[in-house]
């Protein structure tokens, strides 16, 4: 609360909105740690007690990433490489390894912010680190700034650094330039320079006159080279702290004025028993699912509660206030044995915050293994090996921009809702042909013109039931209403925490409803079975955008859509995807090459069908080639015209094909952005990305596929289609690959002008292509396959679904990489263990297992690798073992096993082989592919 007599609030109105906006800077901690490493532990307990939202560091000599602050994301700057052959300042070679960066900045990881680049702008002695901070909707950026002693540095390099920027900034750092301005005694040629540029770019300097640097060496000394500067019309309180926390320059707090606002979090608590006597007190003739979410909120008990502050540590505040003491007494009476005293409380301090950190950290590992299911072992471990991450990762989009969230919301929302770049042909159902047919069609069909293309469903098989009894258990599906079993299975299945659409529905709502409120929705989700209209809240889609992986955060492009839709809307798509599945699995529609979201299909089927053709050849000499499609937007720019044809090809009918229908039919989607929401876009196109039904619509869609291929007698091409990730390859001899070639061209054309037909478009750019041949050099003059008249390169190495193929096929590129993952798993496990002092070793082994062994075991037993490089895996797994167990390095290897009770990798990629095996005799068309691969070799 804010009191205060304005005498005349009119001519106050200025200073209390300025004083309003400098609440939303940032807190920034700014200091010259001389080696962050040796500074961290202590800085870490310092950091759980206080309110910092920026850290500006400088003279760190470590990279963010290796050096975690709790709560804080790390960026560093550009510095130089450490090749002699290489001279560059800073180094922008990514290929080159960096040397240790002296700034740092560190931001806290639940505030939205963008790195800026500044590397070009800066060199020679000026390094820079710098970050955009959004505190409610202000930007603001920090820069991290050291300029190297001892070396020639102009000042009007400072120009082009604040030009990068933005409007307003904080420049703090250590610059190594005297002057009275901010306290130091003497005016340096450098200080002067410096000067002069303040004052042409009309900065505002924030320090008080302060002492910020503390000489130890010979006499002591005190003096000011650490400034901040701040842009004209931003208010900051600049202090220092009353020692240097052990360090040679005094940490300086830059606060806003008016205070900083604090951090509280919001908690939301259902009470369940209050939900459903709401509910049974609800009147019947009011809409249910609007009694739902109304019954949920009234139900819902909303608090706000302060950051959590662990308990102080005194003993660590009282060892800090001896050093700051000795340091004073040091600096008053400027007594070298007053400096040894200083040392060594210093040492204390430092050696009793690294003892509490450890123990700190032995007590979370210790009591994983005391949690049930050990989901918080998990996340610990996936936050060990990715590094902290962006809670909204996508506001740095609209800080790179400098736009509001809402006017993100909107651009992202016109994104997302770009009609697609293909056109679907004129579509046309036609019954299956026969393999003969289909191979005459094709020879006479021209491939110049794609909208004379057909799509055909995939040829049915001899049925397994008799056709009558399937067609009138088909007709009974599509027509009969929900039942009350079909309800509670599809409930079962629902996952407990799931976010809700634009009702405000979750699962959790609909598992908590009793018989009566049970009965009630079967009613409802009927009554729209039966009617075909659905709520108007069930076609709108909540849409977040989630960053792809690997992606710059900054980037309008790196972000995909994923919708959020009504929960009782995904719960009636199940009832309806489970009844599609019946019918396509009795009329075998789905064609065997088809391995994605299909029940006892997974992608080690396509990457088995891959790999085996290509082994083969490799062993007989003959050559293969491998192309790999990419989809542009298969998933959102598939029209709503072709999933009604293939809808009606499959034979759906009566109530639900009107669901489906009207599923589909006017939908319109709103982006969220943090807390504000664009305006409804209509959705032309597409599935939406998050709903029950997408998969088996877009697997619908891609049956008639493998019919379009051309049939090749004498060098077949085949293809597996695994959602969006199409892979077409053929083999055969060398001496005849210009036949072979072309055949795979043809097959290339036909899939093309398929996706044409269907109104998407496969990307030129994007598409892989490998040949696999006797000698490997023949990639360079063989001819290149055409997509779209552009020729694709000859790839020394593609990824299909996680595995790294090479064209020589000798696993070394996938045996890197699962080695590298298993190294990353092994390291964080090791922290979890904390030398015997934190979990137990059955918990490490089994997550072990569970993240490592599993990477080894994905994909590689079914290929071919070499004996040693089967040893290497082995190798690597047994050492990880007996670290894990406190065995010897040189213990037995069956004893070591035997103790942790596990098998040898040799076994369980043997059984994974095998798992493989019997799971393609349970899986629908998968005794077509057990018959190619038992050919194969």
């Amino acid at each position: 609360v804010l009191q205060w007599n304005t005498r005349s609030l009119r001519r106050r109105a200025d200073t209390l909105l300025h004083a309003a906006g400098n609440r939303r800077r940032p807190c920034v901690l700014q200091w010259n740690t001389r080696s962050l490493r040796r500074r961290h532990a202590d800085l870490s307990l310092h950091l759980l007690r206080s309110e910092y939202d920026v850290l500006a560091l400088q003279e760190v000599y470590v990279a963010a990433a290796d050096l975690r602050l709790p709560g804080y994301i790390g960026y560093q700057s550009a510095t130089s490489c450490v090749l002699d052959t290489c001279q560059s300042t800073p180094c922008m070679v990514s290929a080159h390894p960096q040397g240790p960066p002296r700034c740092a900045v560190y931001v806290r990881r639940e505030l939205p912010h963008a790195y800026v680049n500044v590397a070009d702008v800066t060199g020679g002695a000026l390094e820079c680190c710098a970050v955009t901070v959004r505190l409610r909707g202000v930007d603001t950026t920090v820069a991290s700034v050291y300029v190297r002693p001892g070396q020639r540095w102009n000042a009007t390099a400072l120009l082009q650094l604040t030009a990068r920027l933005g409007r307003d900034f904080l420049l703090c750092g250590d610059l190594n330039a005297h002057h009275t301005m901010w306290g130091s005694r003497t005016c340096s040629s450098r200080g002067r320079d410096l000067v002069d540029v303040i004052h042409q770019l009309g900065l505002q300097i924030l320090n008080t006159g302060s002492f910020t640097f503390v000489r130890r060496t010979g006499r002591p000394s005190c003096s000011a080279i650490d400034v901040t500067l701040a842009s004209q019309g931003d208010r900051y309180d600049w202090a220092t702290q009353p020692d240097s926390w052990g360090s040679d320059h005094v940490p300086i707090v830059i606060s806003p004025v008016g205070g900083k606002i604090p951090r509280t979090r919001q908690c939301s608590t259902v009470d369940w028993r209050v939900f459903r006597r709401q509910l049974q007190e609800a009147p019947n003739d009011q809409d249910f699912l609007g009694l739902v979410a109304a019954a949920a909120q009234a139900a819902t008990i909303q608090s706000r509660a302060p950051e959590h502050h662990p308990v102080p540590d005194l003993h660590h505040l009282n060892l800090r206030a001896a050093r700051r003491r000795a340091e004073r007494r040091y600096l008053k009476a400027q007594n070298p044995a007053y400096r040894t005293l200083f040392n060594r409380v210093d040492a204390v301090c430092r050696r009793h915050a690294n003892r509490r950190r450890r123990q700190s950290w032995q007590g979370i590992c210790h009591s994983l293994s005391q949690a049930r299911g050990g989901a918080k072992a998990w996340r610990l471990l996936r936050s060990l090996i990715i590094g902290p991450t962006v809670r909204q990762p996508v506001l740095a989009v609209a800080i790179h921009l400098g736009i509001s969230e809402q006017e993100l919301a909107e651009r992202l929302a016109d994104r997302f809702t770009a009609l697609p770049l293909a056109h679907p042909a004129a579509i046309t159902i036609m019954s299956a042909p026969t393999p003969e047919r289909l191979a005459d069609r094709f020879t006479a069909l021209p491939l110049a013109h794609p909208a004379a293309i057909t799509i055909m469903s995939a040829p049915t098989p001899p049925q397994g039931h008799h056709p009558a009894w399937t067609a009138s258990q088909i007709a009974t599906l599509c027509q009969q209403p929900i039942f009350e079993h079909e309800l509670n299975a599809a409930l079962a299945r629902t996952k407990r925490r799931s976010a809700p659409g634009a009702d405000g529905i979750t699962y959790q709502m609909l598992r908590n409803l009793d018989v009566a409120a049970r009965r009630r929705l079967l009613k409802t989700l009927n009554d729209v079975w039966l009617s075909g209209a659905l709520p108007e809240a069930w076609l709108t889609a909540v849409v977040v955008p989630v960053r792809k992986p690997g992606r710059p955060c900054a980037a309008i492009t790196s972000y995909r859509p994923v919708s959020l839709t009504s929960a009782a809307c995904k719960l009636m798509e199940a009832i309806a995807l489970a009844r599609l599945n019946w019918i396509a699995g009795a009329k075998e529609f789905l064609p065997e090459q088809q391995t994605g979201f299909r029940r006892h299909r997974c992608t080690a089927d396509s990457i088995a069908d891959v790999v085996s053709t290509l082994e083969e050849a490799r062993s007989k000499g003959e050559v293969a080639l491998l192309v790999l499609l990419d989809v542009q937007s298969a998933f959102d720019g598939l029209p709503h015209k072709v999933i009604e044809s293939a809808l009606d090809a499959l034979g759906i009918v009566g109530c639900l094909r009107t669901f489906i229908s009207a599923f589909l039919a006017g939908r319109t989607l709103r982006v969220r952005v943090r807390r504000a929401i664009s305006n409804p876009r209509p959705v032309t196109a597409g599935v939406p990305q998050g709903s029950v039904l997408s998969p088996f619509l877009f697997n619908l869609v891609m049956a008639g596929l493998p019919a379009m291929i051309p049939v090749d007698k004498r060098y077949p091409t085949q293809c597996s289609l695994y959602a969006d990730d199409v892979a077409l390859w053929v083999k055969g001899p060398r001496r005849n690959f210009t036949a072979i070639r072309r055949s795979l061209q043809r097959s290339l054309d036909a899939v093309t002008s398929f996706f044409k037909a269907i109104g998407l478009t496969v990307s030129p750019t994007k598409t892989e292509a490998l040949l696999v041949h006797p000698r490997a050099a023949a990639r360079r003059a063989i001819r290149r396959l055409v997509l779209d008249d552009r020729p694709i390169p000859w790839s020394k190495a593609v990824t299909y679904l996680g595995l790294r193929i090479d064209h020589r096929l000798t696993w070394i590129p996938a045996v890197k990489l699962a080695t590298f993952k298993a190294t990353r798993v092994e390291t964080a496990v090791s922290k979890l263990l904390s030398r015997g002092q934190g979990c137990t070793p059955r918990l490490a082994l089994r997550l072990y297992e569970g993240a490592a062994t599993a990477a080894q075991t994905y994909a590689l037993p079914l290929v071919q690798l070499a004996p040693h490089r089967k040893e290497q895996l082995e190798r690597q797994r047994r050492m990880a073992i007996r670290r894990f167990m406190g065995l010897p390095r040189q213990s037995p290897v069956a004893a070591s096993l035997a103790e942790a009770q596990t098998w040898p990798l040799s076994l369980l990629m043997l059984r994974q082989a095998l798992h493989h095996v019997d799971r393609l005799h349970r899986a629908p068309g998968g005794a077509a592919l057990l018959r190619r691969l038992r050919s194969r070799p």
